[in-house]
């Protein structure tokens, strides 16, 4: 009986392992920058100091912390010369976890101080992240140390 059942079940599915297919989902890779992007930024009125692009890099944001947004209320209700007390608890506010987020951002880069600024990151907190160093960022690091020094035949934006 157990010889039956184990063939019966290598029949069965046999079949389907063979005829399984594999789907190949195209994901883009982890680091990289669009070249066609890659362009003068006209900044305080002129050219030659920065750049924008659209790359796509990760994004690591903190957590944070739960808290009490109050501290309970109690009051009382009285009637009649009968009074009851109550005790509201306090509102606690959940924390969120931190991450990496791996998405394509616009950046600007400053070829001269050499930081650039991720249009729409964030820290997690809801703040933005500004202007940080290119060495922070292996997209940033890459475009400034391949079209810095040849900013002037870059395209303008538009």
């Amino acid at each position: 009986m157990k010889i039956l059942l184990t063939s019966l079940i290598v029949a069965l599915g046999l079949p389907a392992a063979i005829n399984a297919e594999t789907i190949v989902v195209p994901t883009p890779a982890r680091f990289s920058y669009e070249s066609e992007t890659v362009k003068q930024l006209k900044i305080r009125g002129r050219y030659g100091r920065y750049i924008t692009f659209k790359g796509r890099t990760d994004n690591k944001y903190q957590g944070t912390d739960g808290y009490y947004e109050s501290e309970g209320k109690k009051y009382s209700e009285c009637v009649n010369g009968k009074c009851n007390f109550f005790l509201e608890p306090p509102t606690y506010i959940e924390g969120t976890e931190g991450g990496i987020e791996n998405k394509t951002f616009v950046y600007e880069l400053d070829c001269k101080d050499k930081t650039f600024n991720r249009i729409g990151d964030r820290t997690g907190t809801g703040f933005k992240k500004g202007w940080m160093e290119n060495i922070e960022d292996p997209v940033a690091d890459a475009v400034e140390k391949k079209y810095c020094n040849i900013i002037n035949s870059l395209p303008i934006t538009r």
